[in-house]
């Protein structure tokens, strides 16, 4: 059942504005030029309003309206626009649409959004170029404790619907700083006490020798070409994740979780 309360404005046209804007947010460029980013999927539009990202619009499909908005929290809900399936297809980048999808404005964090954490650990990653390596890093980030993370110049938007589906709502309760220049970011951390750490499979010491009691950023490098030059010279230390021999390497994302599960289990959990 619909709620009472909700107000229903109806799009039928493939020229309105808000389909044209909605379309606009699938590339960068759209993005960057109105601040603002597409979610998709009931539970990731409520958590949003949850985590009071701020929702400019709401749209769903006719279908979506008939089946009673399913897995929708309507209190979280006062407006709705509504457009044919057809043009819902537009606005979707899935194959399969669920719906529903909004548009949220893009909040920029800055490096002191990510430190007020005692001894807070960060992610940075290094021209990550895979939507899903991202979403799913964001995620492991949220669930063991980062204080938030850092992107280069090089990586994928994590404004990109793909990397917004792949992280869960990491992307709406996590700080992430974008477009760092490499060299630079490390030099800052270096004078506010961090450690940089980047996972290097000949690396004479392994996660295990790491200090986890102290400020550390973790850094990982694109999945294809690895660290720069560039960020070789920037970090301080290399680690190694123990394997069994003639073992490919780990893809970026799963290390990713690996080292911050490490971390957390020994600043939780360890005794």
């Amino acid at each position: 059942m619909i709620s009472r309360h909700l107000q229903i404005r109806e799009i039928t046209s493939p020229s309105n504005h808000l389909l044209k804007q909605g379309k606009a947010l699938h590339d960068r460029p759209g993005r960057e030029k109105s601040k603002l980013f597409l979610i998709e999927g009931a539970k990731l539009v409520t958590e949003a309003i949850e985590r009071r990202v701020e929702v400019v619009d709401i749209v769903v499909s006719e279908t979506f309206v008939k089946q009673g908005l399913p897995n929708l929290d309507q209190s979280k809900v006062r407006c709705l626009n509504v457009m044919p399936d057809k043009l819902f297809a537009e606005l979707s980048t899935t194959t399969t649409p669920t719906g529903i999808a909004a548009i949220a404005r893009i909040k920029e964090s800055t490096l002191d959004d990510c430190l007020k954490k005692s001894n807070p650990v960060l992610i940075i990653c290094d021209s990550i170029q895979d939507p899903g390596n991202l979403g799913t890093m964001m995620r492991s980030a949220l669930a063991f404790g980062a204080s938030g993370m850092i992107l280069t110049k090089g990586c994928v938007d994590c404004f990109n619907p793909k990397v917004v589906r792949g992280g869960m709502g990491a992307s709406f309760a996590l700080p992430i700083v974008r477009d760092a220049d490499m060299a630079e970011i490390c030099a800052e951390l270096h004078e506010r006490g961090f450690k940089t750490v980047l996972l290097e499979p000949t690396a004479e010491k392994n996660i295990f020798d790491l200090d986890m009691n102290q400020s550390l950023a973790f850094v990982f490098g694109n999945e294809g070409h690895g660290f720069s030059r560039n960020t070789l010279d920037s970090v301080q230390e290399r680690l190694q994740i123990p394997m069994q021999n003639n073992t490919e390497s780990l893809n970026v994302s799963i290390s990713a979780a690996i080292l911050l599960f490490e971390w957390s289990r020994r600043r939780n959990f360890a005794g």
